[in-house]
């Protein structure tokens, strides 16, 4: 280093040094972008509900023989209408352990989270899809691409069908004042007040007991408020107090056995999706052909024949985008089972965002206020034109001083006759 000679040889190893690190970067840069399209395991984290395994020389990844199972589980207790608080409280409450915690080091502990819940739920990767980011903080990852121009997938947790009902109940709860959280009422913004139409909340009250009281010492009541009673309570101008305190047990009950009553024989049916066609996957992995032999001739030093093949893609392109295209239709398909089964399958929680998806309300209202303008009188007809005695609303009392009427919302679409069970 002390002569120009030498600083000169120096300087050359340290350019040889700098050329051997790209070239390493790259190779391996290669390396990682074909396991990626060939769904090879890399080594590294890994999603919740896979296992690596080893093929050959090569390791991928496939369902855990546990784990899978309860990402499906997860999913269809969203779409049952499960907080994803109360989900990963069962989580929790069943000692599974988070993907964090099967790859972590020894003393180590984790544990579920709603969030962490609906990151998984929401995410491509359980059903199949290969995913690629930079930095995974900072980049949402994309799906990666294969040499034929489809998205490398593995195999699935759970199917697209459940997968898209879960992205709609999530975008669905993320709303404000979905009412959908852990441990809300069965009402929680399907009861209202019928005089001003503020939202029933439900309040819990502990009175003093002790000889001479009427209350049983410890024990607490719940009651259901108008919001605005509760905004008066706040200094709030808007102020309603008239239904009082409606005791909660009493107004749940009414409510669920009004809708047993009238309902509760009847088959329900839910909305199937019949896929058309209108050939986008088709067209979309041609065009990632076409762009493939584009960068291959290009860049890559040609391709033989390069005319005759992309005139070949460029007329098959045009051939599929001329086909007739098939839209998606939607049919009812009946469950087999009725609304009472179905009832008594669910917990409160469940019920009470069942109630909600379906549109279902209930005005409560002091008995010597009730007028017979709160109730509609008209029914509702099947797909096949056979009418069915359901009216819109429906009306039972709530004790001996109050009145409540349901308005029965999309549920009456939902159900047609079956024989009797």
């Amino acid at each position: 280093m002390s002569t120009n000679m030498g600083r000169m040889f120096a300087g050359i190893l340290v350019q040889f040094a700098e050329w051997e690190l790209h070239t390493i970067s790259e190779r391996r840069t290669k390396a990682m972008s074909v396991m990626r399209r060939e769904a090879r395991y890399p080594g590294g984290p890994y999603p919740f509900g896979y296992e690596p395994f080893q093929d050959g020389a090569y390791w991928y990844l496939r369902p855990h023989p546990v784990y899978a199972k309860e990402v499906e589980q997860m999913a269809l207790a969203l779409v049952s209408g499960k907080a994803t608080v109360s989900i990963s409280a069962d989580l929790n409450g069943r000692g599974i352990p988070t993907v964090k915690a099967q790859q972590a080091k020894p003393g180590k502990t984790y544990t579920w989270t709603a969030e962490t819940v609906r990151h998984i739920l929401s995410g491509d990767q359980i059903r199949g899809y290969v995913m690629h980011s930079p930095d995974w903080r900072k980049v949402p990852p994309v799906r990666v691409v294969g040499a034929d121009g489809e998205f490398v997938r593995r195999e699935p947790l759970i199917d697209d069908e459940l997968w898209f009902k879960v992205q709609e109940v999530l975008t669905a709860n993320a709303r404000p004042k979905s009412g959908i959280r852990f441990g809300a009422s069965l009402l929680l913004r399907v009861g209202f007040c019928g005089y001003c139409g503020g939202t029933l909340h439900r309040v819990n009250r502990n009175f003093p007991g002790g000889q001479g009281s009427k209350f049983p010492e410890g024990k607490e009541y719940r009651y259901y408020h108008c919001q605005n009673r509760r905004n008066e309570l706040k200094g709030s101008q808007q102020k309603c107090d008239k239904p009082g305190s409606v005791p909660q047990d009493a107004l749940d009950d009414a409510v669920s056995a009004k809708l047993l009553e009238v309902i509760g024989g009847f088959e329900l049916t839910e909305k199937r999706l019949i896929e058309g066609d209108d050939h986008t996957a088709t067209l979309k992995r041609i065009g990632m052909q076409i762009a493939d032999l584009t960068t291959q001739h290009y860049v890559n030093n040609g391709v033989p024949d390069f005319h005759t093949r992309m005139a070949e893609l460029e007329a098959e392109h045009a051939r599929v985008s001329a086909l007739p295209r098939e839209k998606p239709k939607v049919r009812r398909i009946a469950t087999g089972k009725t609304f009472r089964q179905r009832w008594e399958e669910m917990d409160d929680e469940q019920r009470h965002a069942y109630l909600k998806s379906t549109g279902v309300h209930a005005l409560v209202v002091r008995n010597e206020d009730f007028t017979m303008s709160m109730v509609s009188e008209k029914g509702t007809q099947a797909a096949d034109d056979m009418v069915l005695d359901i009216p819109m609303n429906v009306v039972t009392e709530v004790g001996d001083k109050r009145v409540v009427s349901i308005g029965l919302g999309t549920l009456r679409e939902q159900l047609q006759h079956v024989e009797a069970i």
